[in-house]
């Protein structure tokens, strides 16, 4: 077992410096492009695009309904996902990219559109940033965030027996071999092995 991996089933260990930087990064950069969003993109539209008020106010008021939707899809996928790198970091690598990508053209809007087939693009782009890649890489990040609240002692550490309780028998290495968690006990999104919580 690696010193990372060591580390992450201590219940005692402390968030470096260099964690919580690098957590702060993956954030930061998903608020510029939630910032930019917010601030900018209405003005682009109108502004730039010389699309009407309304237009663009009513398809971003539309998309936010399959946006809402999406959140809990997206927190349920992420709650069924399997794999040897947890149940939030596939998601994240996965949802990057596109993300980037779909952003830059967001704001690139062909001006050879008009009418209809702007309004379709500016709808298309739109949900495609905010409904399905803003949400498929935002969701599972936040989860992830579970994970190092426990490391830094705001939650319960790895999955192990309290007292009086016999769920969880042999303590988190022997379940992190395993590769799984028992009982009323559930790997999260970064490895760890962690109690589930009532309600959670």
């Amino acid at each position: 077992m690696s010193t990372q991996q060591m580390k992450a089933l201590d219940p005692n260990a402390r968030l470096t410096f260099l964690e919580r930087f690098a957590y702060g990064l993956g954030d930061y950069s998903c608020n510029l492009v939630y910032s930019a969003i917010s601030a900018f993109l209405l003005v682009y539209y109108t502004d730039v695009l010389g699309v009407a008020a309304t237009t663009a106010g009513g398809v971003m008021a539309v998309s936010k309904i399959f946006d809402g939707a999406s959140d809990l899809i997206m927190g349920r996928i992420v709650d069924n996902t399997k794999s040897k790198w947890g149940k939030a970091r596939p998601w994240i690598l996965r949802m990057s990219i596109p993300l980037a990508v779909c952003t830059v053209l967001m704001f690139s809007v062909p001006g050879s559109l008009t009418g209809a087939m702007q309004i379709g693009y500016i709808f298309l782009s739109y949900n495609l940033v905010s409904t399905v890649f803003y949400t498929g890489l935002n969701v599972p990040y936040a989860r992830a965030l579970r994970a190092f609240g426990r490391r830094a002692g705001t939650e319960p550490g790895p999955c192990g027996p309290s007292p009086g309780e016999t769920s969880c028998r042999g303590g988190p290495q022997s379940h992190r071999a395993a590769g799984k968690c028992k009982d009323d006990c559930n790997l999260d999104g970064y490895g760890f092995c962690q109690r589930r919580m009532p309600g959670v």
